[in-house]
């Protein structure tokens, strides 16, 4: 690797602080100088089942907390903007998943160095969480890759944001006079991540709708789940969601949704 200068972290899985003991899960990389900020996840969790064959693991919740460790980072792509802001995020972390303390690399093409250092450090078994070939919510997933849906849900789209140009992953959608886009979202722990990220996807489907592509009226759909169940602030999220016109839907509503698609989508042109 030649280029410009980056750090990366290994992101761990560590189940019993007080052992010590710890499965690689994941890499971050981090180039200021490309305001470069991602992370690569492991796809399954076969590591850490060899790992700790001899404990009772929560493997849906760890699965959840790679999503929210992926989406937090996202997000400080322009938050993060020296080596000491990343450093002190790092040294705030306080529950399962850790980062050890960042690391120089020389980056020349951020994307592939970051593949790269993932085959290398945790395996190739490996996805993005943020390509779409992440089923962030399983049981969604599965339910609308149902047959019966087949000609009625669209899959991984990515969708250009008016104004500000970033490019959207929406992994489902389906029309029914709008094109609805479907953000699955497992929200943090932390309060304060929990409603940052809520805030950016409301702002997300108010652009959405307010610019319609083409002549075509877009509406923003999230289905929310949570790292922690019952963490108190679910009303918040829904009445800041509601605020900008954006559905929510519970996971507990999930096939009472389905349902709807299943009456109200018209077939796609796939």
């Amino acid at each position: 690797m030649a280029g410009n200068k980056g750090y990366y972290s290994l992101i761990q899985y560590c189940p019993d602080y007080s052992r010590l003991e710890v499965a690689n899960i994941g890499v971050m990389l981090f180039c200021p100088e490309l305001r470069f900020l991602k992370t690569r996840m492991s796809r399954g969790n076969d590591r850490v089942r060899r790992f700790f064959h001899d404990r009772q693991l929560d493997l849906s919740g760890l699965d959840g907390a790679k999503a929210a460790i992926a989406e937090r980072f996202d997000w400080a792509e322009n938050e993060f903007t020296t080596l000491d802001d990343l450093k002190a995020f790092i040294a705030s972390r306080g529950n399962d998943i850790l980062l050890t303390s960042p690391r120089p690399v020389k980056v020349g093409d951020p994307v592939a160095d970051l593949n790269e250092l993932f085959i290398e450090l945790v395996g190739a078994r490996s996805r993005s969480l943020r390509a779409g070939g992440y089923a962030e919510i399983p049981e969604l997933d599965r339910l609308l890759r149902d047959r019966k849906l087949d000609n009625k849900v669209q899959f991984d789209l990515s969708i250009s944001l008016p104004i500000v140009g970033r490019q959207l992953e929406i992994p489902y959608a389906y029309r029914n006079g709008v094109l609805n886009l479907i953000r699955p979202k497992r929200f943090a722990a932390h309060e304060g991540s929990a409603l940052k990220s809520a805030y950016g996807l409301a702002v997300d489907g108010d652009l959405l709708a307010r610019h319609p592509d083409a002549g075509s009226r877009r509406k923003l759909i999230v289905v929310s789940a949570y790292e922690t169940p019952r963490s108190g602030f679910e009303t918040k999220i829904h009445d800041l969601l509601g605020d900008f016109g954006v559905r929510e839907v519970p996971t507990t509503g999930l096939l009472d949704f389905v349902a709807e698609i299943e009456r109200e989508a018209h077939p796609s042109n796939r």
